[in-house]
Order: structure tokens, then C-alpha cells, then sequence
């Protein structure tokens, strides 16, 4: 009767450590998750701020080339200015584009 009594407060006893190890690796799993969840908000945030940034610069730069291509007469070497202007600002007003989807 003994040995029984003995055993089952071994196994009650080992019963207590896993109950305790498992709290623990669910508290663990909990702060993983809460920090992991925080990290893809910052992220989250921190590409909206680069898309945000991005867009109005490349706006700016766009129409900084507007005002340059006004500018520039319309002989043959200017001819050539205004077609690398146009260019430039095609390829920000398609970058724009594509950073907004």
C-alpha cells in the first residue's frame, strides 16, 4: 500500500511540473505573439511612411521638371532637353503609380 501511496504522489507531483511547464510555454507563446504583433504594426506603419514619403517626392520631382521643361525654348538641342524631361517625369509619374498599389 505503501509503494502505491508513494506513486501516486509521484505522478501527482510530475502532474504539477508539466501543468506548470505548459502555463509557462503558453505565457512564453502569448509574448511571442504580442511582440510579433507589435513588430508587424511598426512595420506596418513604417511602409506607409516610406510609400507616403516616396510619393511626394517623386510629385515634387515631377513637378520640378514641369516647371524646368516651360523653361527650355524650343530649338533643336531644347528639343532634345524636353524629351529627357518628359521622359523623367513619365517614368516618376509610373513610379508614383506603382508605389500606391
Amino acid at each position: 500500500m505503501e509503494h502505491f501511496a508513494r506513486i501516486s504522489v509521484e505522478r501527482s507531483e510530475a502532474l504539477q511540473r508539466e501543468a506548470g511547464a505548459r502555463h509557462r510555454a503558453e505565457e512564453d507563446l502569448q509574448v511571442s505573439r504580442t511582440l510579433l504583433d507589435r513588430s508587424m504594426q511598426k512595420r506596418v506603419q513604417l511602409g506607409r511612411d516610406l510609400h507616403d514619403n516616396i510619393c511626394q517626392t517623386l510629385y515634387a520631382v515631377s513637378l520640378s521638371l514641369e516647371g524646368v521643361r516651360r523653361t527650355v525654348a524650343d530649338s533643336a538641342p531644347e528639343r532634345q532637353s524636353r524629351a529627357s524631361i518628359d521622359a523623367s517625369r513619365s517614368c516618376a509619374a509610373s513610379t508614383m503609380r506603382c508605389a500606391r498599389t
